[in-house]
């Protein structure tokens, strides 16, 4: 006959383990005297599974075999995005945006990303995306095939810095995307208006007649601003 015992822990399970499970923990998966022969175990709901099968021959013999563990994961990380610093928070068509000025060298935005609770398969990668009227960038912040992690990482939190200088727009778009190792991708975005440029200021000294001065005089010349001499 052969049983399995199926563990959702991180655990493994020795022999003299597997051996102190009571009977009616394992479910019987082939017997010769069944007619039904099942040999299918199915994993539908998201966890952690391990499969442990005892195999009993017709004198009483058993042993044990281990499955590599499985994870079922359908829920994408949880994403959690701040503006820092702003200037000042408006409603547009696309939800808030958040204006800065020349007061700020860089537009901060709190990235804080967790993966499900219960069972998850860890961060595959993490990038971002600032796109605007003049054009599109895209930036990795995390990637498990380049980073090359010794365990799965299963949080990232970090303070992105946008260069205003550089993203001087004000219809500026900012979307991160992540992916779990199970596929599972989510995105959020935030809006930006930036304005580090600083206005432009022209003086006109007017005489009298309101006629512009013609002398070539950009300034005080004398002592009436702004008046010719006569």
């Amino acid at each position: 006959a052969v049983d399995y015992y199926i563990s959702h822990s991180d655990t493994p399970l020795e022999s003299g383990d597997l051996d102190k499970l009571n009977e009616n923990e394992w479910t019987q998966l082939y017997s010769e005297n069944t007619a039904n022969k099942n040999n299918v175990i199915e994993f539908k709901q998201d966890d952690k599974y391990v499969v442990y099968a005892r195999v009993t021959d017709n004198a009483g013999n058993i042993k044990y075999l281990c499955s590599d563990g499985h994870i079922i994961d359908s829920r994408e990380s949880d994403i959690e995005l701040t503006a820092l610093g702003f200037l000042e928070e408006r409603n547009g068509n696309n939800g808030k945006t958040y204006v800065y000025n020349s007061s700020s060298k860089t537009a901060d935005i709190r990235v804080n990303i967790n993966e499900s609770e219960k069972v998850n398969s860890g961060i595959k990668y993490i990038k971002y995306n600032l796109e605007s009227s003049g054009g599109k960038d895209e930036y990795v912040l995390y990637s498990n095939e380049k980073d090359t992690p010794l365990f799965p990482k299963y949080s990232y939190q970090d303070v992105i810095k946008i260069d205003t200088a550089k993203y001087n727009f004000s219809d500026l778009k900012f979307t991160l995307t992540t992916e779990d190792n199970a596929g599972n991708v989510n995105s959020k975005s935030m809006y930006f208006d930036i304005d580090v440029t600083k206005p432009q200021v022209i003086l006109e000294y007017l005489d009298d007649d309101s006629s512009s001065i013609s002398n070539g005089n950009s300034g005080c010349g004398n002592d009436r601003c702004g008046r010719r001499d006569e």
